[in-house]
């Protein structure tokens, strides 16, 4: 349960679902294109992107 509990906390952020929303048409970007395409800092993408890979939604390369 708390796997399915990790998951819908980190889609419950609108930045974060914007991400994986992205990311299912593109398939694959670099921090900084999502950034670009999602309005928001570096550093908020790499954390955004670090709480989804955490609830395994994506995977960093």
């Amino acid at each position: 349960m708390k796997d399915f509990e990790r998951v819908l906390k980190a889609l419950a952020n609108r930045r974060r679902l914007s991400i994986v929303k992205y990311l299912k048409k593109e398939k694959e970007a670099s921090v900084s294109e999502i950034a670009g395409k999602i309005g928001i800092s570096l550093k908020a993408t790499s954390k955004h992107l670090g709480i989804l890979s955490a609830a395994d939604i994506v995977d960093k390369e």
